[in-house]
């Protein structure tokens, strides 16, 4: 009884946790979201989860930074200042932009292929954001 019981607060709670969208950074002129969506192209068999990130200036006038995001994939560390993929974003004052594949690729981040077309995944490849942080240019 006590076994069923912890299970089903432990599934209401991380489902629970799941929907909520978490602010992983805020100041007085930017906030940061972030959610995880799928990515699904079955013509060329591709289907994953991405984490995309939402910004929002909050401020009258224009901002512009670099996103920089810290993540785990398998287990090494690793920085989006680690590849070429620039993420510098100009945001209009009150403006809100969100990351979409194909979209608005600076605001997203790879995170786990799903099963495909054949019912296998392509990698088992994970990643984890660790932390956001911005540096105004």
């Amino acid at each position: 009884m006590k076994y069923l019981m912890l299970t089903v607060l432990s599934v209401v709670f991380l489902a629970t946790n799941a929907l909520w969208s978490q602010t992983d950074f805020e100041d007085d002129k930017v906030a940061i979201t972030t959610s995880t969506n799928s990515y699904e192209d079955a013509t060329n068999d591709r289907f994953y989860e991405y984490h995309a990130f939402t910004v929002t200036n909050k401020t009258n006038a224009p901002v512009k930074f670099e996103l920089i995001i810290s993540y785990a994939q398998d287990g090494q560390e690793g920085s989006s200042r680690d590849g070429d993929k620039k993420r510098i974003i100009t945001l209009d004052a009150n403006e809100t932009i969100e990351g979409e594949v194909g979209v608005n690729d600076e605001l997203t981040l790879f995170k786990a292929f799903l099963p495909g077309n054949s019912g296998k995944k392509a990698a088992d490849s994970k990643v984890k954001v660790n932390n956001v942080n911005v540096n105004y240019l």
